[in-house]
């Protein structure tokens, strides 16, 4: 059944079975299925030369493979949204996990040289051949796995700080233990503070392409003409369905509040909401203010002011023009009436 919707996926999308949304899981499964074809293959070829002896390499290769068939596990993150953020994480994580295991083991290193030339100074001074003092720092690497333990939590420190104390005496206990609580107070604390806020950037990044694909799945959805383009009716159309009233829940918008979300969405004001505009729009409501929408809310307001400001400058002056106009007015009557007067007398 796994490889018929494989191959019918193939016969439908073609080429873009490689570049379609989710081209990745596409890619995963076609590999699943091509490591079991393989597998099917190579145990047909083992019982038929079972005969002839047992080929060794054939059946390592068989379990390799069954062990590929592992990955399939992975195929259910597409379904539950925590779960594939999770899994995102951990794998953006990998490259903090080397560098910072880098940096630990550099750490490690630096002190665990410095204290086994110290100890093979000790044993070749005094002659003698402390068993517990081999134990622990007998070696470079085995100093650096001594440490490395008691860091984590692999022995007790009192184990590997007790021998020092006891042969070499109480300073070189007392540095260990200094050194110890450095890197587990400071660079321990780093390296979890590093590992969170990355999780909490991809997470967010993560959360952010759901969003996309969410928000291209519903255009699609209200588009009913598909026109490219979605209006006013095919909204309201849809306004009973589950997916426009969970993304009304997304954007926190009342249901009857659609004709004014609609306006929002329509930047270009020409009675349509094409495809980008609905995507950059719901990915705008969703979530607090940024900077950059308080700084463009700040431009726009300015403009507003002082477009308003312009427009009052420009009344002033006509009213100043009609001011004008009506005092030369009254003067001329007034001028008029007496001329009229004097005449009259």
């Amino acid at each position: 059944c796994f490889a018929l919707e494989l191959a019918l996926k193939l016969h439908v999308h073609r080429l873009r079975f490689f570049i379609v949304s989710g081209w990745a899981w596409n890619v995963m499964d076609l590999f699943l299925i091509v490591a079991q074809i393989i597998e099917e293959f190579l145990v047909i070829t083992a019982q038929d030369t079972v005969g002839s002896g047992v080929n060794f390499s054939v059946l390592r290769a068989i379990r390799m493979l069954r062990c590929v068939r592992i990955l399939r596990v992975l195929r259910l993150t597409s379904f539950f949204d925590s779960l594939r953020r999770l899994v995102a994480c951990m794998i953006h994580s990998v490259l903090s996990f080397v560098w910072s295991f880098v940096l630990l083991f550099l750490l490690l290193y630096m002190y665990g040289i410095y204290l086994t030339q110290s100890v093979h100074l000790h044993l070749l001074e005094t002659g003698t051949g402390d068993d517990e003092l081999r134990r622990w720092y007998g070696s470079v690497p085995q100093a650096i796995l001594s440490l490395f333990q008691a860091l984590t939590g692999g022995v007790d420190w009192n184990d590997i700080v007790e021998p020092l104390s006891t042969h070499m005496g109480v300073g070189w206990s007392v540095v260990t233990t200094l050194w110890m609580a450095f890197l587990i107070l400071a660079v321990m604390n780093i390296i979890t503070g590093n590992f969170v806020q990355n999780s909490i950037e991809l997470a967010a990044k993560v959360k952010s392409i759901d969003d996309v694909f969410q928000a291209k799945r519903l255009f699609k959805c209200l588009d009913i003409d598909s026109s490219g383009a979605i209006s006013t009716d095919e909204i309201h159309n849809h306004l009973g369905s589950s997916a426009v009233q969970q993304f009304f829940r997304s954007v926190d918008v009342d249901i009857s509040e659609a004709e004014a979300l609609f306006e929002i969405l329509d930047v270009s004001g020409d009675g349509l909401i094409d495809c980008d505009e609905f995507i950059s729009g719901c990915l705008r409501l969703q979530g607090g203010a940024r900077a950059v929408d308080l700084v463009l809310m700040t431009i726009d307001t300015r403009r507003g002011f002082e477009h308003m400001g312009a427009s009052l400058d420009e009344l002033a002056g006509k009213m100043q023009q009609l001011q004008d106009m009506f005092g030369s007015y009254v003067t001329e009557k007034s001028k008029a009436s007496t001329s009229s007067r004097l005449i009259g007398g």
